[in-house]
């Protein structure tokens, strides 16, 4: 049923996909990490998000 040996080769990696990949994940990590913390943040902080740009705008 089942194959006995896998015939497929995998393509090498790009580290261009590797890292904009890791750039996309650590900056998920770092906006979740802003929205948890921004309540205990002072009021001024809110200029570096998007609050910033309704203000300003």
């Amino acid at each position: 049923m089942f194959p006995l040996k896998v015939t497929h080769v995998h393509s090498p990696r790009l580290f261009g996909l590797d890292f904009l990949r890791a750039l996309a994940i650590g900056a998920v990590i770092v906006s979740h990490g802003f929205a948890f913390l921004m309540p205990h943040l002072p009021w001024w902080c809110g200029f570096l998000g998007h609050s910033g740009f309704y203000v300003t705008a």
